[in-house]
């Protein structure tokens, strides 16, 4: 699974780094942001993580004026010192809101949760790529006989 980090403290995104590597090795993180428009940015240039894990407070404004400008798919894990924004959080695709300093065992939860949810939703395109093929595959079948009226 592969995963971004936005978190303006680099300190904080380091710490938060290794407890994903501790607790999660099959997760991969595939970059590390720290603002609002390095992320708009990076939207623009990159296919969409599997998993976010986003401060809420950033160091050019709320990580929600994101939310504004991209309509995100894949689940996102809040990680911030502020309570006030929880329910917020949860209208913008987030799985969870974990309260700094981030505790491993929330983490891991957390992290579980957007593995499994990730797992469902590639299990489900996975499904629906095998009935379209398999209907495709009868394509090249023509009917023998067309029933036609004609006269009584």
């Amino acid at each position: 699974m592969k995963c971004v980090i936005v978190e303006d403290e680099s300190l904080i995104a380091q710490e938060l780094l290794i407890k994903i590597n501790k607790i999660a090795p099959h997760i991969t993180i595939i970059a590390q942001l720290d603002s609002v428009a390095a992320t708009l940015s990076w939207l623009q240039e990159n296919k969409e993580p599997d998993c976010w894990l986003m401060d809420v407070q950033l160091s050019d404004g709320i990580s929600f004026e994101i939310f504004q400008q991209y309509n995100f798919l894949s689940p996102v894990i809040f990680t911030t010192a502020y309570e006030d924004y929880a329910i917020q959080a949860f209208k913008a695709n987030g799985i969870d809101y974990l309260l700094k300093p981030i505790d491993d065992y929330e983490l891991k939860a957390a992290l579980q949760k957007a593995t499994t949810l990730t797992q469902r939703n590639a299990y489900d395109f996975n499904n629906l790529l095998t009935a379209i093929q398999s209907s495709t595959s009868n394509r090249n079948v023509y009917k023998e006989r067309i029933l036609v009226p004609f006269r009584n």
